[in-house]
């Protein structure tokens, strides 16, 4: 199955990367970003999995800070927000949408 792996979702997106070996990028839906990879297979379920996987969402998460910092730092907070997912998810290009909007 080709999916996409969703790390988190976020108020807005930052320019594409690379962190620690997985390609993000950010995909659209009304008013969220998912931050996402394009897989063909989840990853194994295991405690370095884990472990990078909580290194990309930081990655994601400062990258959104610091490419969508907003003029008004105290606006931040509401528009530079990463949510992860637990424990991501693998789900189709369409299929991600459906969760955020359900």
């Amino acid at each position: 199955m080709s999916g996409l792996y969703v790390f988190g979702l976020a108020g807005q997106k930052a320019a594409s990367f690379v962190a620690a070996g997985h390609r993000i990028e950010f995909v659209k839906a009304d008013d969220v970003y998912a931050a996402i990879e394009r897989v063909s297979r989840p990853p194994a379920v295991s405690e370095e999995t884990l472990r990078k996987q909580h290194e990309v969402v930081a990655h994601i998460a400062g990258r959104v800070e610091a490419e969508g910092a907003p003029r008004h730092p105290r606006r931040c907070r509401l528009h530079c927000v990463l949510s992860p997912m637990r424990s991501a998810a693998l789900l189709s290009p369409n299929g991600w949408r459906q969760a955020v909007a359900a």
